[in-house]
């Protein structure tokens, strides 16, 4: 059933004690290209994630970063 596999993917992906697949996640972005974007456009993310899924990732790669909008799946 797919909420079988949506509760398996997400044991394995958020894992428990931080020990899931998230955190191999690799940023893309390099030093300072977001803060040079930013200098221009107005900076957003648009995610199929759901919001705590995507707030793990930010917090951890740009924490201080100001985006916004920032609209997830369970929007």
């Amino acid at each position: 059933a797919y909420d079988d596999v949506v509760t398996r993917f997400n044991e394995i992906f958020l894992g428990s004690d931080g020990d899931g697949l998230i955190t191999r996640e690799r940023w893309f972005p390099t030093d300072g290209l977001l803060a040079r974007l930013s200098e221009r456009f107005q900076m957003g993310i648009f995610t199929g994630r759901l919001r705590m899924e995507a707030d793990i990732t930010l917090r951890r790669f740009a924490p201080s970063f100001p985006f916004d909008p920032i609209v997830c799946a369970d929007d």
